[in-house]
């Protein structure tokens, strides 16, 4: 089946170190939404950094849909309610997909303090080995609807989050990591889980999994690479070895090029095909 929606990561997938699009990877992303393929991101970053970016990129309009802190998600329409997510930066309006925006913070809300008391025990370990970091506070919690706990080592929250994983297996939180950043979060609202939620969109609703590709780099990423919703991933070379083991399980794409240059080859193969 071929592709006909792909869902970008954005840090470490088309974003380049300097927080860039290259313009090899611009170039690629506009060519596939003007063949038809719809586009979406799958990112941590908020609505506000994303409207920014895809605006001074000249990217906006090639988007569909862009998913925020990994749970919020907004449909690029004129129709309906809109939220001018970009403000004065000429960014096109947005709508916030209902009632998944709305359900998902109101479950956050009574899930808080739980992750606040699993991201305070994940500090008190952390000082235990001699290591700081700070846990975000509940305003910020419950705008991107996570705790936060910010390292200074990778190896830290490496450690830290391998602890946490399986004391919250059995529970409604779960947690990942992006870079030095471990995220604990309602095991409802992974990339993964709020990529299916836009799917359930009439637009999108004759697609099945396997003309979804997703494409990311990070930890975080698991949820829509690994296979379990059946979608079809790819990653880049400068992807953590996990994320290149699940891609490969899944019998996805390993590109030879980082960063954006490796999402321009992706989307060339996927014209193609």
């Amino acid at each position: 089946m071929s592709v006909e929606l792909v869902a970008f990561d954005l840090d470490g997938t088309i974003l380049e170190a300097d927080g860039s699009v290259a313009p090899e990877c611009a170039a690629m992303i506009k060519k596939a939404s003007a063949s038809g393929i719809a586009c979406v991101t799958a990112s941590g970053r908020s609505v506000d950094f994303q409207t920014r970016l895809l605006t001074r990129s000249g990217l906006m309009s090639c988007f569909d849909a862009l998913i925020c802190d990994e749970r919020w998600v907004f449909l690029n329409t004129a129709d309906g309610d809109r939220h001018a997510a970009g403000r004065d930066d000429g960014a096109e309006t947005l709508t916030p997909l209902q009632p998944w925006n709305t359900e998902v913070r109101d479950r956050w809300a009574a899930l808080d303090p739980l992750a606040l008391q699993w991201a305070t025990r994940m500090r008190d370990r952390a000082a235990a080995q001699g290591w700081s970091c700070e846990i975000n506070d509940r305003d910020n919690s419950i705008a991107r609807g996570l705790r936060s706990v910010t390292f200074s080592m990778d190896r830290e929250v490496e450690t830290l989050v391998d602890w946490l994983a399986p004391q919250l297996a059995t529970g409604p939180l779960a947690c990942n990591r992006n870079g030095r950043i471990a995220h604990i979060y309602d095991k409802g609202c992974d990339k993964g889980s709020t990529l299916q939620a836009l799917l359930g969109q009439q637009r999108y609703q004759d697609l099945g999994p396997a003309a979804i590709l997703a494409i990311g780099d990070g930890i975080n990423d698991r949820p829509m690479l690994d296979g379990r919703h059946g979608f079809a991933a790819a990653t880049v070379v400068n992807a953590e070895p996990a994320v290149k083991s699940w891609v490969r399980t899944a019998g996805g794409m390993i590109t030879d090029g980082e960063r954006g240059v490796g999402v321009a080859r992706i989307l060339a193969d996927v014209l193609a095909s």
